[in-house]
């Protein structure tokens, strides 16, 4: 939690956590010296999208580890909004655990096959097949598969893996 006060400070001040991490000394020297990262060096870094996305998928885990559903929900939201902007393919191996770490909470919420996600997860296996987004397509087309199975929709989940083709290069993890 003290990561995400220190990166993250407009976002940590937004989110409610179940559990608020231990405060430090009021002393900004005191965390500077725990995370050997001045402030001023912390916003530099968090210009960097890639950081950015890095930090949203360790408070993504952090969410669901904690058991606070709706807020990783909303969360997840957020962060799907600003990867739908997003343009670099530096960036598609961590946009694929967001997805995963999405997929994940709308599962547990029992929303995985609901109006609002599925809709949503065509969208994104549609523009990662048009960046050539290998992991990002292998990732979505798993969730897919999942959200149709999850509702005994066999029939549409064979259709789907007929219609299309697992890419071969993806790694297995």
């Amino acid at each position: 939690m003290l990561v995400f006060s220190h990166y993250l400070p407009d976002l940590f001040k937004r989110l409610s956590f179940p559990t608020q991490p231990t405060p430090l000394d009021a002393d900004q020297k005191d965390s500077q010296e725990k995370l050997h990262c001045t402030f001023l060096r912390a916003e530099e870094i968090m210009k960097q999208a890639e950081c950015q996305l890095f930090l949203y998928v360790m408070l993504q885990m952090k969410l669901i580890d904690d058991g606070d559903l709706q807020n990783a929900k909303d969360f997840s939201d957020f962060v799907y909004m600003r990867l739908v902007n997003s343009t670099s393919r530096m960036m598609d191996p961590l946009a694929a655990k967001s997805m995963y770490f999405m997929a994940v909470v709308y599962e547990k919420k029992g929303m995985i096959a609901s109006p609002e996600f599925r809709p949503l997860l065509f969208n994104a296996y549609k523009e990662a097949s048009l960046h050539h987004n290998t992991i990002g397509q292998a990732t979505i087309m798993n969730i897919i598969i999942r959200s149709y199975l999850s509702q005994n929709l066999y029939e549409q989940a064979r259709h789907f893996i007929t219609k299309t083709t697992f890419p071969e290069q993806a790694s297995n993890n």
